[in-house]
């Protein structure tokens, strides 16, 4: 009886801590439009073959993408983002350096710490896992291959009004965006930065 009048006691607790709870209040959904910036050093070989000789450039990246977000409480999000562009970037010099024309589009799922430390900064910190697709342009094998990787991100955000906010958010990939030749299988033609930098803007719904 004493065991099952303690059990009752601590379930009794446990009910009334969550329904006291102030993390329900603070439930939020919203969509973040946002821009992955990279720089890329691209510091792959030279390679050369009967057809030609292909050299990498350091070059930018700029994807446009869109950020929504599921707030179920006061310390806890989940993301769900999807970016890419139709912009193809050059990433090899060449005699036909249509072959080294890129762009990338993918999506992520990632989940996040959340605090504030005022009533108008928030903060997040988290990570996830990205798959990326690459696409090069005119290239006449394999034209397309997915990358995985996973991520972590710590974003800081103004939040000047209740459903308009603004953030900035650095990005970090746990495993390089390496892209390899025509088949998939062998000398790796172009590297994307494991960094990016994402500026957004927040609306929040609720």
């Amino acid at each position: 009886m004493k065991f099952r009048t303690k059990i009752s006691r601590y379930l009794l607790v446990l009910v009334m801590a969550f329904s006291a709870a102030p993390a329900f209040a603070e439930e939020s959904i919203g969509v973040s439009p946002f821009i992955d910036f990279r720089s890329n050093s691209n510091k792959t070989k030279v390679i050369t073959s009967s057809f030609d000789t292909s050299t990498p450039k350091s070059f930018n990246s700029i994807l446009g993408g869109i950020s929504a977000f599921y707030k179920p409480g006061k310390s806890v999000m989940f993301t769900f983002d999807a970016f890419g562009g139709g912009t193809y970037f050059r990433t090899r010099k060449s005699d036909q350096v249509y072959f080294y024309e890129l762009s990338l589009q993918g999506t992520a799922l990632g989940a996040a710490y959340t605090g504030s430390f005022s009533k108008k900064i928030l903060y997040s910190l988290g990570g996830g896992f990205s798959a990326v697709e690459a696409r090069w342009r005119n290239m006449p094998l394999r034209t397309s291959l997915t990358v995985t990787t996973p991520y972590i991100r710590a974003t800081i955000a103004y939040k000047p009004k209740q459903k308009f906010g603004v953030s900035l958010a650095l990005k970090y990939d746990l495993k390089k965006i390496a892209i390899k030749d025509r088949d998939g299988a062998h000398n790796t033609l172009v590297e994307f930065s494991q960094f990016a930098i994402q500026p957004a803007i927040t609306l929040y719904f609720k």
